[in-house]
């Protein structure tokens, strides 16, 4: 910007001390003419003889030629071009030049902006927070008593110990009561055969009907055409928190079981996530199945709606292995 200014000064001071000469010299016609005529008026004046203002016209030619020879864009361009080639070679003169064609030839605060549009708040933390998305679902016209354990993933490579556990008790209480039993996964797709490796693991037999449907192919927005069917007999098993306040918003029951096995809200920071997750750590209708008797200890302090709300097991390795 000061370069900028500094070449239109050295242009504007040059431009005057041409238009001076210029003016010295109409003068000295205007003193010739005088003399010539024998009038002895001012060097400028407004009864100027003809003969004059014909003497003149070269020199205001001059003036105006002088003046859009040097102050006009394409003069003040092939300044700055010379001025940036002498400085900064021609490789980083091109790429000015490039930059200036392509932008159209605007300063960057009057080029046109992107066009704004505004995005709804639920569908802006819809699309944000996909863990938290509802599972699509229909509503059956039949009712049928299902037990629905809704989990990540069942890939190898994510069943720790937690996942695992969750299958196990989930498969247990489905042979129990001789319901089916049906997982669903949200994050990656649905591999019967990963269930049964637990089973042949653990030496235990699988429920009367097994079932499995995934949604980790929903659009940004949680739909998918294939959607899940759901009465009000499904029973829907959650395996954290997240699960769980997906299963709020599809569950047509009153309640519906969540099996913790940590404290979910030490994994965030105080924000947006710790308190969706305090959210479901209060909710009143919720059954807590609590894995040990220490963490049912720790919930009786510091969270004793879900001591209040649940149930406790020792979790155990299977004789098996």
């Amino acid at each position: 910007m000061n370069d900028a200014h500094s070449d239109e000064g050295y242009l504007q001071t040059l431009l005057e001390t041409i238009n001076g000469k210029l003016d010295s010299q109409q003068q000295e016609l205007s003193a010739l003419a005088a003399a010539v005529t024998g009038r002895h008026t001012p060097a400028v004046s407004k009864s100027e003889s003809r003969a004059v203002r014909v003497l003149k016209a070269p020199f205001r030619f001059l003036k105006w030629f002088f003046k859009k020879l040097f102050i006009n864009r394409f003069t003040r361009l092939v300044w700055h071009g010379l001025k940036s080639l002498r400085r900064s070679g021609f490789k980083q003169t091109a790429g000015k030049v490039g930059r200036k064609f392509r932008s159209g030839g605007n300063p960057p605060e009057t080029q046109s902006r992107p066009e704004l549009f505004a995005v709804d708040a639920d569908i802006y933390l819809n699309r944000s927070f996909r863990d938290l998305q509802a599972i699509p679902c229909q509503t059956m016209d039949k009712p049928v008593r299902r037990l629905n354990l809704v989990t990540d993933s069942i890939e190898p490579s994510s069943l720790l110990g937690g996942v695992a556990t969750a299958l196990i008790t989930a498969t247990l209480f489905a042979s129990r009561y001789g319901c089916p039993l049906r997982i669903i996964t949200r994050n990656a797709p649905v591999n019967p055969r990963d269930y049964y490796e637990i089973l042949r693991l653990n030496q235990l037999e699988a429920p009367p009907s097994v079932t499995f449907y995934s949604d980790y192919d929903r659009d940004k927005d949680g739909k998918k055409i294939f959607k899940l069917d759901v009465s009000s007999e499904d029973i829907f098993f959650a395996t954290s928190w997240w699960s769980a306040e997906a299963i709020r918003k599809i569950n047509l029951r009153k309640r519906f079981f969540y099996i913790v096995q940590e404290v979910e809200t030490f994994f965030y920071p105080h924000g947006y996530m710790h308190y969706l997750c305090s959210q479901i750590m209060n909710a009143d209708n919720i059954d807590f199945i609590i894995n040990s008797h220490y963490l049912c200890d720790y919930f009786q302090v510091n969270h004793p709606n879900i001591a209040e709300r649940g149930v406790y097991f020792e979790p155990a390795f299977s004789r098996a292995l």
